[in-house]
């Protein structure tokens, strides 16, 4: 590993190091289980709504995405534990990209993603434990105030306490909660860095989360936002030459298959979601410009039915993996941006050097207190001379 900074330059690191083929594969792994899980899901939230399956498949092929036009409140219900399973999911990738980032900031070269998936199984109760504790409470002041809004339909007295608390401790404790759930949005990028860096217990996590931000807000949002441009104009790049790649890949075949090739994969270009928002955003090099590739620019026909449906459905899942790699490496990008920013903040404000410290010195802040308070304790039992 090269000389590590501890400051901006070592952003620049982060593309590079989310290309590795161990955190491509940790990030794909995670981001299939979970999208598979997530179809599956979604087709049963379908099937609670009440509809025909064949027809779903037709509309949707592999691609259940958005609300899907559900209304009844199973069917919703049913549909977000298909988000919740993919969320999950993404996390333990991220997580296992971060630890396998850190150990290669570290100088360990060969760490591999085995350990990796182990390390996620050991310590992602910690990280997730840390979300539910932050969702509970956000559901607990939703709770508080839905408890207000009865108070305030009971007459006379509804209207006055309303004015009587508004300021406090209603807006208060709305103040408290707009805060935490803002920081709620930013510990989903910095839980994963916070464990994979120091492998902490659940409250240690939460608080490193949140205090990387809060201690250093505006280097924490260069850091972020400059891994999010990086990772952008990457992930461009590499569907550029992905793009071109299958531009190359139907020349070439079809010098001898002639129009057969061409057929499927105009086919498959059809049945693959090319305008969603997130293939959308991966094709231009940045939102609401005109600099960008337009996959159906592959195609030579109109779209039309054919006998090779079998091929072309085989295609269409090649196509997705193709843009699951990219959408990895955009992620990796931003998970190992986080990771630096961890890294140097924690310089920062703790002088540590944790790019440079041994296993056994990465123990957490509440671990070294109660060592130095049992130290100390220890040296005021000693008889005074």
């Amino acid at each position: 590993m090269n000389k590590y900074h501890y400051d901006f330059r070592d952003i620049f690191k982060a593309p590079r190091m989310a290309l590795h083929g161990k955190n491509i594969y940790l990030q794909m792994r995670n981001l299939l289980v979970g999208y598979i899980g997530y179809v599956v899901i979604a087709y049963l939230a379908l099937m609670v709504e009440g509809i025909d399956l064949k027809y779903a498949w037709d509309v949707n092929f592999i691609f259940p995405i958005g609300t899907l036009g559900i209304i009844s409140i199973w069917g919703k219900l049913v549909w977000l534990i298909a988000i919740h399973w993919f969320i999950i999911c993404l996390l333990r990738g991220n997580l296992a990209v971060s630890k396998s980032a850190f150990e290669e900031i570290k100088g360990n070269l060969f760490f591999s993603s085995a350990e990796a998936r182990k390390f996620v199984s050991e310590k992602h109760w910690a990280m997730g434990r840390a979300y539910m504790a932050v969702v509970a409470f956000i559901v607990f002041m939703v709770v508080l105030g839905l408890i207000a809004g009865l108070i305030g339909k009971i007459p006379v007295v509804g209207e006055l306490s309303f004015g009587l608390f508004y300021g406090f401790p209603y807006y208060i404790l709305s103040l408290f909660a707009v805060l935490i759930i803002f920081l709620f949005t930013t510990f989903v990028l910095t839980g994963p860095a916070a464990v994979g860096v120091k492998g902490e217990d659940t409250l240690t996590t939460l608080f490193d989360g949140f205090s990387v931000v809060t201690s250093r807000p505006l280097r924490w949002t260069i850091y972020t936002a400059s891994s999010v441009v990086i990772a952008k104009v990457c992930s461009f790049v590499l569907f550029y030459f992905s793009f071109r790649a299958f531009q190359f890949t139907n020349y070439t075949t079809g010098v001898f298959m002639g129009d057969k090739g061409k057929i499927i994969f105009q086919s498959a270009i059809d049945k693959f979601p090319a305008s969603a928002p997130l293939v959308q955003f991966l094709s231009f090099l940045y939102p609401g410009s005109n600099f960008g590739i337009d996959l159906y620019m592959l195609g030579a026909f109109h779209p039309s039915n054919t006998i090779y449906s079998i091929a072309t459905y085989l295609v269409t899942i090649s196509i997705s993996l193709v843009f699951l790699f990219i959408i990895a490496y955009f992620i990796n990008t931003v998970v190992v941006g986080q990771v630096i920013a961890f890294i140097d903040i924690r310089r920062q404000t703790h002088n540590d050097n944790l790019a440079e410290m041994s296993d056994d010195e990465l123990f957490d802040d509440f671990k070294l207190t109660e060592e130095k308070k049992t130290d100390s304790e220890k040296s005021d039992d000693k008889p005074s001379m």
